[in-house]
């Protein structure tokens, strides 16, 4: 089995064509004469593409792990654990190392970088990275992996005019992909706005009417599958609970849903990570949800489509992400590993219409959601295709089978 498929090129090992090298060890404490502190990127710097500088950490290194393991321009690290593949090239020279979980690529002989890192991303885009690092268990893309990896041995010319071409490209449809985005940033804003217009003036509370906690109109449920044949379920900010057949065909293993739990027709279902941007949605069937989503039930004081609605609106989720845990800031958009903690969200407190005002609340706004829902919908099934042109094209390129004119 290969990543690559059929190719038209003769193949060799990755070694062959590039330099590998291995990270260092964390390292605590000083042990030497030139130890001193020295900034390192981990796999959390190395993200798809660029290099994330507000993740660089410190610690002692000696001369030699500073000559040794130096960052220059036009490096490609990548990630050993983790996301493993992931890579990015380094534009400058950069005066932090790399730590072990990242791996430092050169290239030998007048090889091309860019062509390396086309090569991963092809790879990433394949599922042998599954079966190469095992995915049943924590997986490590080790450098002996890496460097004895089979690929595509192409001649200096050709990698030169593939990346130059792939480089247009690419481009290309990563602007399509921002605009894409973008518009799906402005369509959940209209949204917010929409619905914040609608519920907001009746729901926040007032010096008069405090209102209600949240933790008083829901019971939190934790179902488990334990073997329950349902369907998978997720959640984003632009399609709000959805089953995740209708997005990818990238099903985990029934081994791994034993633990999921399991969401009712009427419950909400809370992607507790990107809670404060409003990825939530009511289920209107049952199925299997991440063990990380908070999946409460709504009391029968409340209509589930109008809550969900309501913490959906701009400010609900301003209220959501002044209670978000994690590292960073929110306001600042560096904020790692956020969570909106169970508790934390019960304390949210709101006035609470009748049912019979809330049904008309979601009657009057059904239509006007349910377009912008869609129209968010086709964004985000664009940016897919858009990415999977993307991860075609650069494979059909590294391997030869799409005929780009060398570069003598």
């Amino acid at each position: 089995m290969t990543w690559y498929g059929a190719t038209t090129l003769p193949v060799t090992s990755f070694k062959q064509m590039f330099e590998v090298t291995l990270g260092k060890m964390l390292q605590t404490e000083q042990r030497g004469p030139s130890d001193f502190m020295t900034l390192y990127l981990n796999s959390a710097a190395v993200q798809d593409g660029y290099l994330d500088e507000s993740a660089l950490k410190s610690m002692w290194a000696s001369d030699t792990d500073r000559r040794n393991l130096a960052i220059r321009a036009n490096d490609l690290v990548v990630c050993e654990g983790g996301d493993v593949g992931r890579s990015a090239l380094i534009k400058a020279d950069s005066p932090a190392i790399f730590q072990n979980s990242v791996h430092r690529v050169r290239p030998r002989r007048g090889n091309d970088i860019r062509f390396a890192k086309y090569i991963l991303d092809a790879l990433r885009s394949s599922s042998y990275l599954d079966v190469l690092c095992n995915k049943a268990t924590i997986r490590h893309f080790t450098a002996e992996k890496l460097a004895n990896l089979e690929v595509p041995h192409a001649s200096i010319g050709f990698q030169t005019a593939a990346c130059d071409y792939l480089d247009r490209e690419t481009a290309q449809i990563d602007d399509l992909i921002r605009k894409q985005e973008r518009l799906i940033e402005l369509l959940i804003e209209k949204r917010q706005a929409v619905v914040t217009a609608y519920v907001s003036c009746s729901v926040q509370p007032t010096t008069e009417d405090p209102g209600l906690s949240l933790k008083h109109l829901y019971t939190v449920t934790d179902e488990r599958a334990d073997g329950a044949e349902l369907p998978l379920m997720s959640v984003s900010i632009h399609r709000g609970l959805h089953r995740r057949d209708e997005i990818t065909d990238d099903e985990p293993r029934a081994a791994d849903l034993s633990n999921y739990k399991v969401s009712r027709p009427g419950d909400i279902v809370i992607n507790r990570m990107r809670a404060f941007q409003g990825a939530l949605g009511t289920s209107n069937q049952s199925g299997l949800v991440s063990p990380d989503y908070l999946v409460i039930r709504p009391s029968r004081r409340v209509d589930p489509t109008w809550l969900a609605m309501v913490l959906r609106s701009k400010w609900a989720v301003g209220e959501m992400q002044s209670r978000v845990r994690g590292i960073g800031s929110v306001d600042q958009g560096v904020i790692r590993t956020p969570r909106i903690n169970v508790n934390d969200l019960g304390e949210i407190r709101f006035r609470v219409p009748s049912i019979d005002s809330q049904r008309s609340s979601v009657a009057g706004l059904r239509g006007t959601v349910e377009r912008l829902d869609h129209l968010s919908q086709k964004c985000a099934t664009a940016v897919g295709l858009l990415l999977e042109r993307r991860s075609a094209l650069i494979s059909a390129t590294v391997t030869g089978s799409l005929k780009v004119q060398e570069v003598c």
